[in-house]
């Protein structure tokens, strides 16, 4: 599996299941929780071409990158654990608990 088909896989997989409001410096907010799409630009860090990523409702997500990975941390407005994961390693885990009014952020590693 390429680095962004495994990228994709890890987008989708969060917001599956996830929502996050972001004040890491450098992290991009991309699900705020309405339910629309949002345009993921390419750039000339990990994420080479864009794409659109679907959120669901009550997701919110960000996501942090450098020149070799990728991380994405989010939790959902309805339930009670943020979830994070990364291109190192592709695996979306718990990261411990949050709640809708908390702060979540990015790393390149997850949350």
């Amino acid at each position: 599996m390429d680095k962004q088909t495994a990228l994709k896989i890890g987008f989708l997989a969060g917001a599956a299941v996830i929502s996050l409001a972001s004040t890491t410096a450098g992290a991009t907010a991309v699900c705020n929780g309405s339910g629309t799409s949002v345009a993921v630009a390419s750039g000339t860090n990990f994420i080479k071409a864009g794409f659109t990523q679907q959120c669901s409702a009550n997701v919110v997500m960000d996501y942090t990158q450098d020149a070799t990975q990728v991380g994405v941390c989010a939790g959902s407005n309805k339930g009670n654990i943020k979830y994070g994961g990364s291109t190192a390693g592709g695996a979306v885990a718990s990261s411990g608990s949050w709640t809708s009014a908390a702060t979540i952020s990015s790393t390149t590693t997850g949350c």
